[in-house]
């Protein structure tokens, strides 16, 4: 819907003025705007992982790199997210909208983590109160890696149509080519560019530049920890075999994985992991999953030759490392019945199952569904099609599923 339309109110349909009347302008996609603004820097930033990962520069060939015209699953919820303007959104809010534009086909939690980790936005702690407000993060240009030995910037931050169009333009004035990719179902359009001048680029869009040099594949640190307690709380316990919290314990399992909250809302939630190794505190929901998942051995995670998928919705990876394997595969993460997707190689699963555990299984060649399939032809540029032969879908001849196994 767009235009401008009068809402007015007459308490007589006789009356030749109405007793109150607006007029509201519609527009198909938000104009243009500068920046989001600071937000409330002097809150504390939420984070999952306490150290630096890499997973290397991007290296990709130029003929994978094109301006997808096709509207994704995620343009709505982004431009909408966008539309705002302001500098920070309540957490409640974003899954509001969230649930409103997936209609109950996606989890909130899931959709607004995929923004997250497709560095849109991050989350800020509201002091004295329980409580999250989400940063929308104002658009700059990020150094990734190299097409051949072209530089590749992509963007990062909220942009609306109007400006990636704009985006498009200036970089394709400034002999660049600019590129929109959506590799990954569910996944927000990841936009960039290659060739050209970055510095150029950046000045007329009025945006800032990382260029800082991205360092060697490797994964350093640990799951964020919080020396904060809360006195009386109430605690809940996550069942193992239900996946959900109870208000009691209903297993004997060693890992115990436990949410405390204020009675009455006045401080963070806390998620305690407690195991014969001892006891983690966290604020990050996302960090205590994925280490309760480790210590405990349970396998959450299934990957094949380019994607890591989630077998449970709270399966995630800490943001720290999900950005970084945006950054080497210039791939948004994704979602699919209700879980998270992320880009990544058998090196990239490597250096993972170093640093968060055994909770990775490979997926095996002849399980792999025709989604996964897809996304493999997808991640790969064009360079690999599906193929249609005898009721068969196939990659290579080694890669064939029956159709069946899809439906």
């Amino acid at each position: 819907m767009s235009g401008d339309f009068d809402v007015e109110i007459r308490f007589d349909p006789k009356d030749t003025i109405p007793s109150w009347s607006q007029r509201l302008t519609f527009v198909e996609n938000a104009y243009t705007h500068q920046g989001p603004g600071l937000a409330h820097s002097e809150w504390q930033q939420l984070e999952d992982w306490h150290g630096l990962a890499s997973f290397g520069q991007a290296d990709i060939k130029p003929e994978a790199l094109a301006w997808d015209e096709n509207p994704g699953e995620m343009d709505d919820f982004c431009e909408a997210i966008y539309a705002k303007g302001s500098a920070d959104r309540a957490e409640g809010d974003i899954a509001e909208l969230a649930q409103f534009a997936f209609q109950g086909t996606q989890n909130p939690w899931t959709m607004i983590k995929v923004l997250q980790d497709s560095a849109m936005m991050r989350p800020r702690l509201r002091p004295g109160w329980k409580g999250r407000n989400w940063e929308i993060l104002a658009p700059a240009l990020h150094f990734a890696g190299y097409a051949e030995s072209a530089e590749v910037y992509v963007v990062n931050g909220a942009i609306g149509e109007r400006l990636a169009n704009a985006f498009k333009d200036v970089v394709t004035a400034n002999k660049g080519r600019p590129f929109r990719r959506m590799p990954l179902p569910g996944a927000p359009a990841l936009y960039g560019f290659f060739g050209g001048n970055a510095a150029d680029i950046a000045r007329r869009l009025e945006w800032n530049i990382t260029a800082a040099a991205i360092d060697s594949p490797a994964i350093n640190g640990r799951f964020a920890e919080t020396t904060r307690r809360i006195k009386q709380p109430e605690r809940s316990y996550w069942s193992w075999q239900s996946n959900r919290f109870k208000n009691r314990r209903d297993d004997e399992s060693a890992v115990q994985l436990i949410h405390e909250r204020h009675p009455e809302d006045r401080d963070h939630d806390i998620y305690k992991i407690e195991s014969p190794r001892g006891t983690l505190a966290t604020l990050s929901r996302t960090a205590a999953f994925a280490y309760a998942y480790r210590i405990g051995k349970k396998t959450v995670f299934r990957h094949g030759d380019a994607v890591i998928a989630a077998l449970e919705p709270d399966a995630r990876l800490p943001a720290e490392i999900a950005l970084a394997l945006r950054t080497r595969h210039l791939a948004n993460p994704g979602s699919a019945d209700r879980c998270i997707l992320y880009p990544a190689s058998g090196a990239d699963i490597r250096l993972l199952k170093a640093a968060m555990g055994p909770i990775f299984v490979n997926g095996a060649k002849e399980e792999r569904t025709l989604t996964e399939l897809s996304l493999h032809a997808r991640l790969r540029g064009g360079a690999q099609r599906l193929i249609w032969k005898d009721s068969k879908i196939s990659l290579n001849p080694e890669n064939i599923i029956e159709s069946k196994n899809e439906y």
